[in-house]
């Protein structure tokens, strides 16, 4: 075609390139056409499939929908504006937290350790600094950073899912849609269902102003163990009320479940 192209007259050569054109158009359109054929049949047997399941077992569709709900609203991190629920992936500096407008965001303040939202920017450092989450009474987060920060929002969304289940699912399902979500998200540790622990739900209570007689040698051996850092040593010793067996025990058995 190359050698010949030049010899033809110019309407003959734009002819011969819309039929090139269309036969290339009609292969792509083929081409679709035998693709999207096949993704009917698979959407078709996938809905077959469904159809099935859900007649065989009624409650399948009110279990996925719940662990559905769980995952879009209960696993991550979130601006608690409910008008924008902006995930918070991560924060690097102060751990009041500016939603930022720049990004679509909706502008308001609140504190990465528990989530809630503060009316000013003053307002949001100082609960910052006695947020019950917050493993010190620092504006910064303490090190190792995120860890620990990933780890208190583990524990929140735990707490989340666990409440939601208790309050919104029917008490013949929750099982079921409890170990759905453990299957689906095993980063969250979610323990055996009914198990009874501290997780998400520690009480308020004041700062350390007194510790008990031995408090610093317990944190002592409990870093010297290797079975936690300072803070978390810190704050199970006050879980335990200074017992340091009862603290050993508690992390060992942490330990295993990881």
């Amino acid at each position: 075609m190359r050698q010949l192209a030049h010899r033809l007259e110019p309407a003959t050569y734009d002819k011969f390139q819309e039929c090139v054109t269309e036969q290339k158009v009609i292969a792509a359109q083929n081409e679709c056409a035998i693709q999207y054929k096949k993704e009917i049949e698979m959407l078709r047997q996938q809905l077959s499939e469904r159809t099935s399941a859900v007649h065989a077992d009624p409650d399948l569709v009110e279990v996925q929908e719940a662990v559905q709900y769980c995952a879009d609203n209960l696993i991550l991190p979130r601006c608690p504006n409910k008008n924008c629920r902006y995930v918070l992936s991560g924060f690097d500096a102060c751990a009041a937290i500016k939603c930022d407008a720049e990004l679509g965001c909706c502008g308001i303040y609140y504190c990465a350790w528990c989530l809630e939202q503060q009316d000013t920017k003053l307002n949001c450092h100082s609960h910052v600094q006695e947020c019950r989450f917050n493993p010190t009474t620092n504006m910064f987060p303490p090190s190792p950073h995120p860890t620990i920060w990933n780890g208190v929002m583990q524990e929140l969304a735990r707490k989340r899912v666990k409440e939601f289940i208790a309050n919104s699912v029917r008490q013949e399902l929750r099982e079921r849609v409890y170990s759905e979500c453990q299957r689906q998200h095993p980063e969250l540790g979610l323990q055996p269902f009914g198990t009874v622990v501290h997780d998400g739900y520690r009480p308020a209570k004041p700062r350390r102003s007194s510790r008990l007689p031995g408090y610093d040698e317990n944190v002592t051996i409990l870093m010297n163990m290797g079975l936690a850092d300072r803070a978390r040593a810190e704050q199970v010793l006050e879980v335990m009320q200074n017992d340091v067996e009862r603290a050993v025990e508690f992390l060992l058995a942490a330990a295993e479940h990881r």
